[in-house]
This record gives structure tokens, sequence and C-alpha cells, in this order.
């Protein structure tokens, strides 16, 4: 009898059959066990394994034993007469069938059961978009005088401005993807998604901000609606294996709870595969909303700007991380986009991205000298991008960031963003971004516009909320002020922040101290707020109180350039009367700035505090000659136009200087971000002009009800 026949007649084939069949079925079986517990990735592939290793073992022992009706014998000691292999055949076959139909049902269900449709050639035709949104409301501004009428915030609570859907996309589950490293690849696949997606006009997608919260949520697709304004919800899964990636993804009607899409998409973990999904999820979406996608957005979306899945995987880490307020965070952004670029130098979106991401972070701690060489690198990185990819808007955005933070020259950054925002009208961060470029630029009514469309776009934006707030505070909007700020409270949760807005609120407003006090009783709990307590001491008229504790903290003598602290201190040494400590530290002040001045004479804060030094002083013509060459080193700024009238007017108050002390307070009075009268009737830096008849006008003029 040949070896095979005797294979057979052992029921060997048989077994290693049924092996494999039942092996295929239980990994199927485990695998979506492992989506619905969301078991680590090395559960399912130690099942896998533990299969492998055993089918050898199977195969000896079918061959070595026997199935008799007495039980397992070893198949040498077993006679013809007692063998009941041909019974045993029969079992097996059955066993074989029973287990084939199983796999195969498991196999459509797969296949067919997920709902899987294919986007109809319709979803590339022109298709009419409904709108049931209305506009949202403009009201007229609370007006005292100094302040300028502009559009109501919107907030959180009202409808946006939209002609268009409002979709969803919640944070992907990480499906039996343990650890970090499938939490990242599921959080930057989803970021990469919501950035495309947001490039499309059809429909608008809530910005990731705003999603995140939701992750492992357990609230209801109607509440989710209803929070973030969307009428329509994108839900779904990642799950890795080796090198494939599988990603399920549902459109689920917010209103309803109808589930008007399913697909489960299969692929290798490419780039190019990642782009091809996106873009079919994109239509499926578009086709669901009976919107229209053009084949060329279709084929845009479908385009991998990398074929490096390690740089792009970089690109997904550093993305995550770029606007996470956190030094470390902001690092680690920038290296991980130099390690996109290492790994594919044609990579021009990373470029782009590496760009905005070193300005980010010269920018984050104040752009000093030492900053220079940072700043070179990211222009080099926004030049390199745009070699690589002429109009590229990543490299534009980067460069209008590059104008904002660096050169203060807010009428190019507006060049350059505005067209960003003609072509992607929905992403919130630019329009963020705007909005900040056209309140330095002076133009408030549009900043507010831009700031409060932005929270439309992402209504769970804390930061965004408080920063509209914050719009209204500096233009003495109080009225409106205080609920924005309320509602940015309730989205973001931050009390220390919101504390922070509603002192400034609440002095600017009424000479209300409180909100003060309890903002630096919550920092004082992280250590903390010295400087802000020196203020509030300050303006509680206890200057003592204040150099204490400011002296205990102490001037950062380490640092070159100017000091806030060691301002503070001349300042409160004049008010406690102390004039001979006052001048030697003005002096020694005066010093430490001339020897940093060498090499760094464009820096306008440098004249300022060499203006107040000498003021203090007694040099008159040299004060007066360093306010000079500050005001011409500085760029037209809405904010430090302000502050520039704020910080005169005191400093001349205090050292005798009436007449410029009234002009520069007269001006700062008017301006958005200026000086408030309340604060002028707290400051003591004014007590010395307090009889002059000037100052009675601009009381009769200024002074409202608290």
């Amino acid at each position: 009898m040949s070896f095979f026949a005797e294979l057979k007649r052992r029921n060997v084939i048989r077994v290693g059959l049924a092996y494999v069949v039942a092996a295929w079925v239980v990994i199927q079986v485990m695998e979506i066990a492992a989506d619905a517990f969301e078991a680590p990735a090395w559960v399912l592939k130690l099942v896998v394994t533990m299969f492998v290793v055993g089918l050898l073992p199977a195969l000896v022992f079918s061959w070595v034993y026997e199935l008799t009706p007495e039980g397992l014998k070893r198949e040498s000691d077993v006679s013809a007469e007692e063998s009941a292999v041909a019974h045993t055949a029969k079992k097996l076959n059955l066993a074989v069938i029973v287990l084939l139909l199983a796999a195969m049902g498991m196999f459509l269900a797969d296949r067919f059961m997920s709902s899987r449709t294919e986007p109809p050639a319709s979803a590339l035709q022109p298709a009419a978009v409904a709108t049931t949104q209305p506009p949202a409301a403009v009201t007229p501004a609370s007006r005292e005088p100094g302040t300028l009428a502009v559009p109501s915030d919107a907030g959180a609570e009202s409808m946006p401005e939209d002609t268009v859907p409002v979709v969803a996309v919640l944070p992907f589950a990480a499906r039996s993807m343990g650890g970090e490293e499938g939490r990242f690849l599921a959080d930057g696949i989803h970021d990469d998604l919501l950035t495309q997606l947001a490039k499309l006009e059809i429909f608008r997608v809530v910005s990731r901000t705003s999603v995140m919260e939701y992750l492992d949520t357990t609230k209801n697709m109607r509440q989710i609606g209803e929070e973030l304004g969307a009428g329509h919800i994108l839900e779904g899964g990642l799950q890795q294996a080796g090198g494939r990636v599988r990603i399920n993804a549902q459109l689920i009607d917010a209103v309803t709870d109808e589930h008007l899409w399913a697909e489960t998409f299969e692929r290798e973990l490419t780039p190019d595969a990642i782009f091809e999904i996106q873009a079919e999820i994109a239509m499926a979406i578009a086709t669901a909303l009976k919107a229209t996608l053009s084949a060329e957005e279709a084929a845009q979306l479908a385009q991998a700007p990398t074929s490096s899945q390690g740089a792009y995987e970089a690109f997904l880490q550093a993305r995550l991380n770029t606007y996470v307020y956190d030094p470390d965070a902001r690092k680690l952004s920038v290296r991980k986009f130099e390690d996109a670029v290492a790994l594919d130098p044609q990579f021009a979106e990373a470029w782009g991205w590496l760009g905005f991401a070193r300005l980010l972070a010269a920018w984050s701690d104040g752009i000093t000298p030492q900053d220079e060489p940072l700043i070179a690198s990211a222009r080099e990185a926004i030049a390199r991008a745009r070699e690589l990819e002429p109009g590229l808007p990543e490299a534009d955005y980067a460069e209008a960031h590059y104008y904002y933070w660096v050169q203060a020259d807010y009428d190019v950054a507006l060049e350059l963003i505005e067209p960003l925002i003609d072509r992607f009208p929905n992403n919130g961060d630019w329009m963020a971004s705007r909005g900040w470029f056209n309140r330095r630029a002076g133009n408030w009514e549009q900043a507010v516009a831009d700031l409060s469309r932005a929270l439309e776009l992402d209504p769970r934006n804390g930061f965004v909320a408080m920063e509209l707030a914050n719009f209204h505070t500096q233009l003495r909007q109080w009225d409106q002020a205080a609920p924005a700020l309320e509602r940015a409270l309730a989205i973001s949760g931050d009390r220390d922040t919101y504390l922070g807005y509603l002192a400034l609120l609440r002095i600017g407003c009424c000479g209300d101290l409180s909100a003060a006090r309890e903002f630096v009783d919550r920092l004082h709990e992280t250590g903390r707020g010295a400087t802000f307590l020196a203020h509030l001491r300050r303006l509680e008229g206890r200057p003592g109180d204040a150099l204490a504790l400011l002296e205990a903290y102490g001037p950062e003598t380490s640092k070159p350039g100017p000091d806030e602290n060691w301002l503070t201190a001349i300042i409160l040494l004049h008010e406690t009367g102390d004039e001979e400590r006052m001048r030697a530290e003005a002096d020694a002040y005066r010093r430490h700035l001339e020897t940093f001045l060498i090499g760094h004479d464009e820096y306008s804060l440098v004249h300022r505090d060499l203006a107040f030094s000498f003021l203090a002083l007694g040099d008159r013509e040299k004060a007066l000659s360093h306010f000079a060459a500050a005001e011409n080193l500085r760029r037209p700024d809405a904010i430090f136009d302000a502050e520039a009238d704020t910080f005169r007017a005191e400093a001349f108050a205090m050292f005798g200087e009436h007449d410029l002390a009234f002009g520069h307070l007269a001006s700062t009075l008017e301006r958005p971000a200026g000086i408030s009268w309340h604060v002028v009737r707290l400051n003591p830096a004014f007590d010395g002009i307090r009889s002059d008849p000037r100052y009675a006008a601009l009381e009769e003029k200024y002074q409202v009800a608290d």
C-alpha cells in the first residue's frame, strides 16, 4: 500500500482538512469577538499562531492513534476486525461539510450583511442640496464711548450660516489594536480624513477639536448631533493586522438614528490605499446626502501625498501634536515632520507643515533673537514645499503665519490667507487664524465674524470660544462678553482660563476685583500667578504687599532683554515712595537693557523699557528718544497700539509729564483693547493727575454706571 493510500486509510487527510476549516471558522469568530471587546492585537495573533503550530501535532496524532468504540488506541494495537476507520471517516466527512457550510455562511455575511454599496455614477453628477438651517442672527452691540458695533457672537448655541449638510466624524475605535500605537494610527487616520473632507464644499465637517471629546462616549446620536449642530454622524473603527488595515464606517441620521450607509474596507496598509478609502467614504456620504462630488474632487481625495508608509505615519503623529498647547508636544510635532521629510524628501505637504510647526515653536514662548535660526529653517521648509508643489495651501498657510508671528505684517498675512478661506471655507482652524489676523490689523468687525464662524465650524473648541469672549471684552461689549464667557466655560471646562478672562471682564466693566482674587487663588494652587497677584495688590492700593510678593518671586535677571517683573518692581517702589531704591533699580535695569541692546536694537520692547527707565531717572530727552525708537520699529498692530498708549499714559502720569499723559490716556480710552475708565479709577499710576480739569472731563465722558 502506498504512503498516500495509508494517509487516506488512517483519516489523516480528513483530519487535516477538518482542522484547517475549523481553525478558519474559529479565527473568524475570534476576530468578531475581538472587535466587540476591543481586545489587543496580540490576542488574535496568538490564536492564529497556536493553530499553525498545532497542525503538525494533530496530523501526527491522527496517524498514530485510531478512534475505536472502546476509545483511543494506538493504530498498531488495533486488529483489522476492531478497526472503525470507515465509520470514523463518515463522521469526519460530515464534520468537514458542516464546517464548510459555516465558513461559507460567514464569508457571505462578511460580504453582504455589512450592506456594502458602491457609490453610483450619480454621485459624480450635479445634484441639488437642500437647506433647512437659518443664518446666524446679528444684533446691535451694547455700546459705551470707545466701543465698536460688531455682529453679536452666535456662539455654540446658534445655527451656522450653512447651506450644506453638516457631518460629524466621530473618533475611530482602535479595534484589536492594543497600546499607544493602535490609538495613534486610528487618531491619525481620523484626523487626516477630517482634513481631506474639510476641503469639500458639498457638506461641512465638524472640526477635530469638537469631535474628539466623543471618543468612547455613551451619548446617543441625537444628543451628539444636537451638541455639534450636525444632522449626520459618521462613526467607525480601524483594525490593523500585519501589513493590512480594515476600516468600517457607517453614516447615521442624527435625528432619526437611521443608518444611511455602511461599508467595510480592507486593504494593504499604504498611503495610496488609505486615500482611496477616504475618497470612497466622501463619495458615499455625498450619495447618501444627495450632494455633489465632482470627479476632480474625488481624484484629489484619492491622491496620496506620499508613497512612503513610514513618512505618512510620522506625518500623522506630527499633525496630532501640532495644535496641542504643550511645549513638549510642539517639539515632538517638529521632530516628526522632520522624520517625514527625511523618509520622503518629495513629501510637499509635510514640508509645508514643518515650516508652520517651526514657526509655532518659535512663537510659543515669545520670539527672541535666539529663535532666528529656527525661523530661518521654517522659511526654508516653506520654500521647499512651494518648490515641490506650487500653490500648496499648507505652504501659504505657514507663510501667512510667518508674516503674522514674525513680521507683524498683518496685511500680507491676510493677503495669503484670504484665497485659502475662499477655497476651503469649512476649515475652522484657518477661519480662526483669519480672525486673529483681522484683530491685529484693526478689522474688529470682521475679526468677530471670523471667530464666530470658526466656532460654528468647531462648536466644541473651548480655546476659540474663550478667545471670542475675549474679543468682546477688548471691544468693551460687556453685555455680550459675559454670556460668551459662560458658554466658553461650558464648552471647555477650563476654569483657570475662564477666571483669567473673567477677571479682565469684571475689572474692565465694573472695577470689580473679586473675580481677580479667585483667579489668583486658583493660580497659587499650581504655584503660578505671582505677577498677576502683584498687579492685583497694586489695584487694591497695597503696593508694599505687591512689592514683597514680587521680590520673593524675583526678577528674571538671568534672562536677557526686557523683564516684566523687574519693570513692575520699579513701578511699585515708586508707588511706595522709596525713590532712592526706585532710582537704583531703574539704573540697574537700564544697564541690563543697554547691554542687551547691542546687536538687538531692532526690538521695540527694549526701547520701550529703556524709555521708562530714563523717565524714572529724570532724563526726559533720552526717554522720549527711546519711545520714538520703539514707535518707529513697531508695525501697526491694534493690540500693541492700544497697549503702547496705555503704557505711556501710565508712565507719563507717574513721572509728571501730564500733557503727554492726557494725550495717550484719551487715545487708549477710545481704542479697542485699550484701558477702560474703571481701570483708570483703580490704577494708582493716575493719582497725580486726578485733580487736573482734563481728568474730570474724561470722567464725565467715560463714566458709566456699574
